[in-house]
């Protein structure tokens, strides 16, 4: 009995301090999470606004799929920059220079803002053709579905940040009540 407790304390250790140096390892920087480039799925984006009509359902399927290849397109042009910030910022440790940290982050935006700022022009031009196309209902569970596609693309913070952070409000913009 005192041997199978004893295994299975070592093996319990031995995972703990397994996933302890994953989680210090950190995250791979990766630019075009950064910029924001992503495709939608058209199938399921359909789904989730819950559309019914086949005419709407194709309107909104060529909406979503010309959005997708101006964003390949971007992607395509735009890789060897994307690649090279990549490798730029995953080779770079932080030090504690502020002035050379500055710089850094200038060069990054430098490289990284125009290309986002691109993106975001093709976003604002497929929200209002949706918006157009949709329901008030509809329109909102598409922006609700694009919102939860962007926070996937958000860096999560290493696994013991998280447990000293304080957790993050959902509805910060509604006012408490007590």
């Amino acid at each position: 009995m005192k041997k199978i407790l004893l295994i299975t304390l070592l093996l319990f250790s031995s995972i703990l301090i397994a996933q302890r140096q994953n989680a210090q390892k950190g995250q791979n920087f990766d630019a075009s999470k950064v910029v924001g480039i992503f495709y939608y799925e058209e199938n399921k984006a359909i789904k989730k606004i819950k559309i019914k009509q086949k005419d709407l359902k194709y309107r909104v399927k060529k909406a979503i799929i010309s959005y997708n290849s101006k964003i390949k397109e971007i992607s395509f042009l735009k890789n060897a920059e994307l690649k090279v910030v990549t490798d730029l910022v995953n080779s770079t440790r932080v030090g504690s220079n502020r002035g050379a940290l500055g710089d850094f982050r200038t060069r990054v935006s430098k490289v990284l803002s125009p290309i986002r700022d691109s993106i975001k022009s093709f976003e604002k031009r497929l929200n209002e053709n949706l918006k157009e196309q949709l329901s008030k209902k509809q329109f909102k569970n598409w922006l609700l579905f694009q919102k939860r596609r962007k926070r996937e693309l958000e860096p999560k913070a290493p696994e013991a940040k998280r447990r000293i952070a304080p957790p993050r409000r959902r509805n910060m913009g509604q006012r408490r009540r007590y």
